[in-house]
């Protein structure tokens, strides 16, 4: 599905620099971890029917953890 809206935040530095070093852990970039986030969360909650577009960490499965 192609990419055509986008979404402004503001965030603290903390939170920043902790999305940052989480992507960068999982070979991500910020917003492909962003993304995957939204993604994940809104699935759960049921407000998203597929999951499928979310970004992965290089060489995990679906529904592994990739907490680190």
């Amino acid at each position: 599905m192609q990419k055509t809206e986008s979404i402004s935040l503001r965030v603290t530095e903390e939170v920043k620099k902790a999305v940052e070093r989480a992507a960068r852990c999982q070979q991500l970039t910020t917003a492909g971890l962003v993304e995957r986030i939204l993604i994940e969360g809104l699935t759960q909650g049921g407000y998203l029917q597929s999951a499928k577009s979310a970004p992965r960490a290089a060489g995990t499965q679906t529904g592994e953890s990739t907490i680190t």
